[in-house]
């Protein structure tokens, strides 16, 4: 090899090197004080807890999270459900909706995580019929961070 190549090789490498070093310093440093993301899935059967929730269909479903530097965060999420429907045929439901928010902390080895989650099942139920909505309060198993 030439001399000027060796040298023209040496100077590429070098050029790269520092160009990649600058883009990693400015990735690390520019941490964004809110995120806003969202989701969407198809699913051939939607189960929860072990339960079916579409008797064996597929589901089409969808999110979206937005979260804060502080550690705040709140989101929405959705499915297509059959499982009250198939139940009565008095119900006329066909969607689940979630609605969420928590806080989730650490300081050091320390973190925390703790929200709360509400289901809506939207729709026309009979007369006398206990809504399936509810609200739970949550935080993360051991283990699952």
């Amino acid at each position: 090899m030439t001399k000027r190549a060796l040298l023209s090789a040496a100077f590429t490498c070098a050029a790269c090197s520092s160009f990649t070093g600058f883009a990693v310093a400015q990735s690390e440093t520019a941490q964004p004080q809110q995120a806003f993301t969202g989701n969407i899935g198809l699913a051939s059967e939607y189960r929860y807890r072990g339960i079916a929730q579409t008797d064996g269909r597929p589901a089409l479903q969808g999110g979206f999270d937005y979260a804060h530097a502080s550690g705040l965060y709140v989101g929405t999420w959705a499915s297509n459900v059959s499982w009250l429907s198939d139940a009565d045929a008095g119900i006329s439901n066909s969607l689940e909706w979630d609605l969420y928010g928590g806080l989730e902390r650490s300081s050091g080895d320390f973190a925390y995580e703790a929200g709360l989650l509400y289901y809506a099942y939207p729709g026309r139920y009979p007369s006398g019929f206990n809504s399936p909505d509810s609200l739970e309060l949550y935080r993360p198993a051991a283990g699952k961070r």
